[in-house]
């Protein structure tokens, strides 16, 4: 999780509940978990930009729980929170 959590800080998400921190680590992990870094920023972004615009839901649980937008979750019944903990220091 601390590398998400430095992910976040990068791309300026700071402001950022404990469980929107939760929620952004659990996608990045099933979305992006076997990729390089690059590639879990990249969803970091993508979460970030939708949360921005604000056409995607609201906040990072609307964004991340949009129906399909996130292929983990929609496997896990469009709920982020179905998602199982992860440790992205053994899946990265």
């Amino acid at each position: 999780m601390r590398k998400v959590v430095g992910m976040l800080a990068m791309v300026g998400m700071v402001a950022l509940t404990a469980e929107d921190r939760e929620a952004i680590t659990r996608v990045v992990i099933h979305e992006a978990g076997n990729e390089p870094v690059i590639g879990q920023l990249a969803v970091v972004e993508v979460i970030r930009n939708r949360v921005e615009s604000g056409g995607y839901g609201e906040g990072v649980n609307g964004v991340v729980n949009k129906r399909a937008a996130f292929e983990p979750v929609l496997r896990h019944g469009g709920n982020w929170r179905n998602l199982p903990p992860g440790d992205d220091r053994r899946r990265a």
